[in-house]
């Protein structure tokens, strides 16, 4: 719809899908999404932002989406066994040579159940509450055991109560570990539903997603190129998702990486991800 003040706002009555444009704004992260669904080519939105930067007051930008149409009613969640921040040595060193140990914090328990006192922590968050746990075996893991044992609520995106509005882009990985390395958000799958891709939309800030390097990630590829998503395939040599990445080549190339390996276009991305995840 094209008002009469030249604003111009969109709204599908099928997905709900909603954004808007007025005088003084750039593009937000929706508008850019809508029109590369619409056929507009990468380069044709960068000059029309940067057109429209040019010409916009800097001190009344306005970065305004409407409110979004589902809200999680995700539940305090509390631990039924007693955790103490991780002190043992095998652990951390694990998370060291992981270069996590400074991104979160990790606890421990004496809990055998599930061979939790063998792993480390994380706990889950959102809204700076506690709505589940996810835990990683360290060491060789029994066949009674599965490397990841966690308790999540059904949509949960990791990673949301650390991301600013003053951020370009944001990095949207298959693991926690990946997303505590890029800063980003983590999806705990390689499944994208239709309520975490709202969640992260709602962020307005323009998701990169990183498959991991397997059969398996084909599908979130699919799924982000159905979302008119960003997706990258960098050239990463004998490494299967973004942990490998930064053990071998360090965080901030890995990083550099995944920024400039990003492809737009939801044809290339569908070819370049059946070449990439095998």
């Amino acid at each position: 719809m094209f008002n009469p003040d030249g604003a111009v706002s969109y709204h599908c009555f099928n997905c709900n899908f909603k954004t808007s444009w007025t005088q003084g704004r750039t593009l937000s992260f929706k508008m850019r999404k809508l029109m590369r669904q619409l056929g507009f080519d990468e380069s044709e939105i960068l000059r029309l932002d940067i057109d429209l930067l040019n010409q916009a007051d800097l001190e009344q930008l306005i970065q305004r989406e409407p409110e979004p149409v589902w809200k999680p009613n995700w539940l305090d969640y509390e631990l039924d066994f007693d955790v103490r921040p991780v002190e043992d040595e095998e652990k951390i060193n694990y998370l060291k040579q992981r270069q996590v140990y400074d991104l979160a914090v990790w606890l421990e328990t004496d809990t055998e159940y599930a061979g939790l006192n063998k792993r480390v922590i994380l706990p889950m968050t959102y809204e700076n509450r506690l709505v589940g746990f996810q835990s990683r075996y360290v060491g060789t893991v029994p066949e009674k055991y599965s490397k990841y044992y966690k308790k999540v609520p059904s949509d949960y995106v990791f990673g949301l109560d650390n991301q600013k509005n003053n951020r370009q882009f944001v990095i949207v990985s298959e693991g926690e570990f990946d997303a505590l390395l890029t800063s980003g958000l983590s999806l705990g799958s390689n499944n994208l539903s239709d309520h975490q891709a709202q969640l992260i939309e709602d962020l307005n800030i323009e998701p990169i997603v990183i498959p991991d390097k397997d059969k398996s990630g084909l599908q979130l590829v699919e799924r982000a190129a159905d979302y008119g998503w960003s997706v990258s395939f960098p050239e990463w040599e004998d490494c299967k998702d973004v942990g490998d990445a930064v053990m071998k080549y360090g965080r901030l190339f890995a990083i550099h990486s995944i920024l400039q390996a990003a492809e737009h276009s939801p044809t290339k991305i569908r070819l370049m991800g059946r070449r990439y995840c095998r």
